[in-house]
This record gives structure tokens, C-alpha cells and sequence, in this order.
């Protein structure tokens, strides 16, 4: 049968790639053959070795193809070139790293990853090379999540800390809700399927720590306080409860009655006040 015309501004790369992610993915490499990513793909057998000397060269192409898709869904440029606060560029980041977990080229990844691991030795060969390029990509995700930390301690927005730790933990944390089963993965999360959800839950446990401050045991525990502290509450009803939710052996001032006084004062000092 006659092969279909090439679409005007086709790339026969580019099909031959997909194709063979794909099939590798659900065949394997030593299953998928290079007639089967021809027909896949459509075009002719002989095509395939126009681009690939061999089908390990083929291999290594399509998921260095899938990686280099992935980086750019990541859209690091953006978190590098951000100035906003942690609090509101890690959510969109995260985001943006569930969505490309779950995006289908990544999918085929994960398939092809599990399916090679299981039938073939990574520590040589076209397998070992992808497995250091993997390595090398998850590299620079981190560096880029660091470097980004890095500026925020600069501009004292963050706390000193170890970012490199923060940054694999960040990353690590959030490739972990990627979950394998026998071929296939799916991102799973107690937020739900919503990856804006999940990554704002994340960046919400980083930004505040798990601990609950004097006040959140306070407002658990008094509808009084709770009250108090509520947003359409005044500035002195505020302070005045976080005053009362204080350890006893923190500093105090010398009556409560001071506090209404004190929260004047820093009302009128703020920004707008």
C-alpha cells in the first residue's frame, strides 16, 4: 500500500520518535521492531535507518526526544528568571511538574523505564546511557529549584538553610506521586487529581512547617480567641489573641491591657495603615 503524502511542514523525525516511543513503551526493546516503528509511524522501513544506524540508536534518540519535551513543559526559564516571593512562584512550579508527570510523553517514559528495568541490565550499553541522561535531567531540576532558593535566602525572604536539601526534597517529594503498576503510572495525591491543589498543599507544608503555631492551638481551642482572631476582627483583637496564645514562658508585656495600644501603633507604622 502507498504511503501517505507528508503533511506540508511534517517532520519524519519527529513521527519516526513518536512512534518509537510508543512502541518501546508498550513492547520493549528487544519487542518493538524497527518494521513495526515504520508502520507506526508511516513511513518506509528503509527511512528509519536514513536517521538511526541501529534500533539502540533509535532508543536512546526517542527518549532523549521525551526528556527534551518534558524540559520544556517544565518551563525552568520561567522559576529562573522570577522574582516573586517562594510562596507564590512554587505553586505554578509544582504545578507545572505534576501536569508534565502526567502528560502522556511522560507516561511513555515511565512504561518504557519499567519495561527495559525488567527485561534488560541498565549498567551497560543504550539503557545505561539513558539512565545518566535521567539523572542528569532530575540534576538540573534541582539546581535550577536551588539556585531560585538561593536568590530568596539573598533577598531574606527565606531563612538561611540548606537549599540543595530543599530543592531534592521539593522535586523528590513531588516525582514520588508518580506511581508505577506493571506498565502503568498514574499521579496520585490527598489533594486529589487537581495538580494545583496538590502542589499548593505542598508549597503550603514548606512555607509554614508542620507545627501548629501558639495561635492555630489557640483558635483549635477557644471559639473565644477563634473569633477574635478572624480576619474581620480589629487589628487589637487580633494581637491581643495571639498575646493570650503565647507560651507562658515567652516574653510578655507588662499588662494586656498594653496590646490595643501596641497594635495601634503597629497598624499606623504599616505600610498603608
Amino acid at each position: 500500500m502507498a504511503r501517505k503524502p507528508a503533511p506540508p511542514g511534517s517532520d519524519r523525525r519527529q513521527q519516526i520518535l513518536e512512534a518509537a516511543l510508543a512502541l518501546f513503551a508498550e513492547q520493549g526493546l528487544a519487542g518493538a521492531t524497527s518494521k513495526d516503528i515504520a508502520e507506526r509511524a508511516d513511513v518506509t522501513h528503509g527511512l528509519i535507518y536514513f536517521y538511526f544506524k541501529t534500533k539502540e540508536d533509535l532508543f536512546k534518540a526517542a527518549f532523549e526526544y521525551a526528556l527534551e519535551r518534558a524540559l520544556e513543559q517544565l518551563d525552568l526559564a520561567a522559576l529562573t528568571r522570577s522574582d516573586e516571593p517562594p510562596e507564590q512562584a512554587l505553586t505554578p512550579l509544582l504545578s507545572r511538574f505534576l501536569d508534565t508527570l502526567h502528560s502522556p510523553m511522560l507516561l511513555s517514559i515511565s512504561r518504557l523505564m519499567m519495561h527495559t528495568m525488567a527485561h534488560h541490565d541498565w549498567r551497560d550499553g543504550p539503557l545505561y546511557d539513558c539512565k545518566l541522561r535521567m539523572r542528569s535531567t532530575v540534576s538540573q531540576i534541582v539546581e535550577s529549584v536551588r539556585e531560585y532558593l538561593d536568590r530568596q535566602v539573598a533577598l531574606g525572604r527565606v531563612r538561611p538553610i540548606n537549599t540543595e536539601v530543599v530543592a531534592m526534597f521539593l522535586i523528590g517529594g513531588v516525582a514520588s506521586s508518580l506511581r508505577w503498576s506493571h506498565g502503568d503510572a498514574t499521579v496520585t495525591g490527598q489533594a486529589g487529581d487537581d495538580p494545583h491543589a496538590t502542589a499548593a498543599a505542598i508549597t503550603d507544608a514548606l512555607m509554614r512547617g508542620l507545627r501548629v503555631s501558639p495561635l492555630e492551638a489557640s483558635l483549635a481551642a477557644s471559639p473565644e480567641a477563634s473569633l477574635a482572631a478572624s480576619p474581620e476582627a480589629s487589628p487589637e483583637a487580633q494581637l491581643a489573641a495571639s498575646l493570650e496564645a503565647s507560651p507562658a514562658t515567652s516574653p510578655a508585656p507588662a499588662s494586656l491591657e498594653s496590646a490595643p495600644a501596641l497594635a495601634g501603633a503597629l497598624a499606623e507604622a504599616s505600610p498603608g495603615g
